[in-house]
């Protein structure tokens, strides 16, 4: 969904809102939301994606040597954004901050405790995991619609 702000001035960005949400045969589920958002006369912009993964899927490892029998189903649930807040400082020159976020847990293995891959030392985050960044941003954006 596209729209523009009632009273903006010319030259205003469009606002972009676009959801999704994904439910498969094999019990998989995908739902986000990615905005793009300006205020009037373009003075902030907030930018995101926000998510939620419900998605078993097959785990074959790592490297080139892999055997296909080896595979095993992992499901697990995941929460992540990626949350941008910038300021117009000049012609095209936007700066502000950024916050990403990922959320991996609830990973559950076919093969329970007796997993390969869930005890395996060398594989970090097969429990879960937690990531969160936060950062300066800049964008040069010239677009004249």
């Amino acid at each position: 969904m596209n729209w523009d702000i009632k009273k903006a001035e010319p030259g205003t960005f469009s606002s972009f809102l676009q959801t999704t949400f994904v439910y498969s045969l094999n019990k998989q589920l995908k739902a986000t939301a990615d905005y793009d958002i300006f205020t009037n006369k373009n003075k902030f912009n907030f930018k995101g994606k926000v998510g939620f993964l419900r998605f078993p899927q097959y785990y074959y490892g790592i490297g080139n040597n892999i055997d296909a029998d080896d595979r095993e189903l992992m499901d697990y649930n995941r929460i992540y954004f990626k949350l941008r807040n910038r300021y117009h400082l000049a012609h095209g020159f936007y700066a502000g901050l950024a916050w990403f976020f990922n959320d991996t847990y609830n990973v559950k293995w076919d093969k329970g405790d007796s997993s390969a891959f869930k005890n395996n030392p060398a594989l970090v985050g097969t429990g879960g995991y937690l990531v969160s960044a936060l950062g300066l941003e800049a964008v040069y954006d010239t677009r004249n619609n």
